[in-house]
């Protein structure tokens, strides 16, 4: 019986001994400060986390403070609105007359360019040959002048629109102005810029309406 239980102590000792029967109490040593070391880790990893949503939500506070700032720089007073309204209001009725007055001198210049040659139209193809057919030894000086005519006017209503004296030349010069006054009234009412941006709009529109340029061939365009 001795000689069992001698064995059996023997045995233990020996498992003890061997290499990878460690007791249980070893590897929970071995256990616990890893565990703790990868705790750290994740403590540390989710710090950095949260400092960096910290930071991008003070970036948005900042650009939605900054973004209401601007708002409110642009936001204009009563007087300064009543004071581009007035400004703007004189700039059109200038404009107007200046627009209303090129519109009728293209009108009088295109309807006269027109008469003049449809009346050498006429003389040319109805009243010469009719004359002709007529009488042509007693109707032989006006047949002259009618056919005359009718080359003269072809002759003038061409020169007309070469020299920039006919309508279509006048109608460029207002449709100019048209385009340029757009695009000042454009930015005098937009109202996401400021003051002094909206008032230098309106100048311009006055300075369309007034140093225009004249179509006429020859003429140095201005730069």
């Amino acid at each position: 019986m001795r000689l069992v239980f001698v064995l059996w102590t023997f045995g233990l000792a020996s498992c003890s001994s061997m290499p990878g029967t460690a007791p249980l109490s070893l590897f929970k040593s071995q256990a616990k400060p890893e565990f703790r070391e990868l705790t750290a880790q994740l403590d540390a990893k989710k710090q950095i986390y949260s400092a960096q949503l910290a930071a991008k939500s003070s970036d948005s506070d900042l650009t939605r403070t900054g973004q209401a700032v601007a708002e409110a720089e642009l936001a204009l007073t009563d007087a300064q609105n009543a004071a581009l309204d007035a400004r703007l209001i004189g700039v059109l009725h200038d404009c107007n007359q200046v627009l209303s007055h090129l519109g009728a001198k293209a009108e009088r210049q295109e309807t006269s360019s027109f008469w003049l040659s449809m009346s050498g139209l006429v003389a040319g193809s109805v009243l010469a040959p009719a004359a002709t057919a007529s009488n042509a030894i007693a109707h032989r000086a006006f047949i002259s002048a009618a056919s005359g005519w009718a080359g003269a006017t072809n002759l003038a209503a061409q020169t007309l629109r070469n020299t920039g004296l006919a309508g279509d030349a006048t109608a460029t010069v207002r449709n100019t102005i048209v385009s340029s006054l757009n695009a000042a009234i454009a930015q005098a009412t937009d109202t996401t810029k400021s003051f002094d941006e909206r008032f230098a709009g309106i100048q311009k529109a006055h300075a369309a309406c007034v140093s225009f340029a004249v179509t006429v061939p020859g003429a140095v365009p201005a730069n």
